[in-house]
């Protein structure tokens, strides 16, 4: 029997949209796909399954099915279906902001000729050759006979009429432009799709020149994805024992003894910091005496100030942990007060370890500007490696694998900016949301939100503690003292 699902793509629009599932094809509720909108292929999520063929219209198959497993649970896309409502938001492009997964899907941009653009096209070629025609026709030149030709209508009243309309249909582009989109429409002649890297190379066209013939619909854009592999690998060297040495030359010894004297591996960028040769290297692999392996590159977290001095928390300090503690396991909203430097952070470090022996994960976020080597070599620290780090300043590859790190559960503490609060954390008990007055906590592009809110709702469907703290006391309080109230009977 046929299936159908509804998927949610990036686009502004308040809708999911109906495709049909090719035989083979399991996607699940959570999980992404690719999937065709108008000229382009799209990456979307699965909002829901079913079984019922629409009614008024021919659905289009799936183009892929990107993941075995779904990446959002029931309760991330819940708070994905508020943060849609509440803020006024297209669901797809809220979920896309979910998953900072781009660099796992490889997309391409192609170009093909229009209708539109086969007319232009050939207007421009015929008007060439009657340019051609009337340099030869012009009053006082001979003919094809030989004789002085006279004016006509072919002549300069035509041409002029021809360039008329040339001028409105091209606007004040200049010459140079109007050579440029002459080459585009000559390379997309043949009628296939080439790819916007080819199409730029091939003609000297610049984007804006591409975009302007996009928006007269000479030409037309079309994408596709692909799913590729974003892990981050490293290559090692590594010595094959038991082998039977040849005669070496002193560089050879000298890389196997390297080699042996840091446990028979050794990754290739640091045996390069040595002086050591690279065709040397690659004369022992021929030789069989070496082999090249390709692993899955660690994360390191450069530039940190670790510090293993333990904290000391005062009165004031334990009276806030253990009521903290105590809320562990359910749904409880708290506003921690206390000025730069008043040990917050203290509080939120003992209140995750607690967290932790009760096997629940914690999401800490900061500021942008809180984001300091220190903070992040404290934690680094306190937890080692299972900390993991969401912000800005990653890039695509190594947010991904921070991301499914966190999806596995091997890293129960997480630590970012805002985005942060989507991380895929299992067994959720604790968030915390510093300064939350910040901000950097607000989302100025679509889709447009504050993380300090969403904690909160995310806290409510996760049977979680949330935590604010700021330094504001009155004021900050009677603002939200009422809606807390409310939000933690319901």
């Amino acid at each position: 029997m046929s299936s159908y699902c509804e998927v949610a793509l990036p686009v502004p629009m308040d809708r999911s949209f109906t495709y049909a599932v090719r035989e083979g094809q399991r996607p699940l509720r959570g999980a992404r796909v690719i999937a065709p909108f108008r000229n382009e292929k799209l990456i979307g999520v699965v909002t829901a399954i079913t079984s019922k063929a629409p009614e008024d219209f021919e659905t289009r198959f799936l183009e892929a099915v990107l993941d075995e497993e779904p990446l959002l649970s029931d309760s991330l896309l819940e708070l994905a279906e508020w943060m849609a409502q509440y803020y006024l938001a297209p669901l797809g492009e809220v979920l896309r902001g979910m998953l900072p997964l781009m660099a796992e899907v490889r997309r391409t941009v192609y170009y093909r000729i229009a209708d539109l653009g086969r007319d232009v096209l050939a207007s421009s070629l015929e008007g060439a050759a009657e340019d051609s025609l009337v340099s030869k026709s012009r009053p006082g030149t001979p003919g094809f006979d030989g004789k002085p030709v006279q004016g006509t209508l072919m002549g300069t009243e035509f041409i002029g009429m021809a360039r008329k309309d040339s001028a409105k249909r091209r606007g004040k582009l200049s010459q140079e432009e109007q050579n440029l989109e002459r080459r585009v429409l000559a390379r997309l002649a043949e009628g296939k799709p080439v790819k916007v890297s080819t199409l730029r190379t091939a003609t000297a066209a610049t984007l804006p020149v591409l975009a302007g013939m996009l928006r007269k619909k000479w030409i037309a854009r079309e994408t596709a994805a692909v799913e590729r592999d974003a892990r981050r690998l490293e290559r090692f060297a590594v010595l094959i024992p038991e082998t039977r040495l040849p005669t070496l030359t002193a560089k050879q010894q000298a890389i196997l003894a390297e080699l042996a004297a840091c446990g028979g591996e050794l990754p290739l960028a640091e045996l390069r910091q040595r002086d050591l040769p690279s065709s040397t290297l690659q004369t022992l692999v021929r030789r069989g005496l070496v082999r090249i392996d390709e692993r899955a590159a660690a994360f390191r977290m450069g530039g940190l100030h670790k510090t293993v001095e333990p904290f000391r928390l005062n009165e004031p300090q334990m009276e806030a942990l253990a009521g903290l503690v105590t809320a562990l396991g359910g749904f409880r909203p708290f506003l921690l007060h206390g000025v730069t430097g008043s040990g917050k952070t203290a509080v939120y470090m003992a209140a995750m370890q607690r967290a932790l022996d009760q096997g629940l994960a914690s999401i800490l976020l900061v500021p942008e500007i809180g984001l300091t080597p220190q903070t992040v070599g404290l934690l680094d620290a306190a937890f080692g490696s299972k900390v993991a780090l969401l912000h800005s300043a990653l890039t695509p590859e190594e947010r991904s694998e921070q991301w499914r790190r966190i999806q596995r559960g091997e890293a129960p503490i997480v630590v970012g900016t805002r985005s942060a609060i989507f991380a895929p954390i299992p067994k959720l008990g604790l968030i915390l949301v510093d300064e939350e007055h910040d901000q950097s906590y607000k989302q100025e592009e679509t889709p447009r939100y504050n993380a300090r809110d969403v904690a909160v709702m995310r806290a409510k469907l996760e049977n979680a503690v949330v935590v604010r703290s700021s330094f504001f006391r009155e004021r900050w309080f009677s603002r939200h003292r009422r809606r807390w109230i409310a939000a933690s009977r319901h």
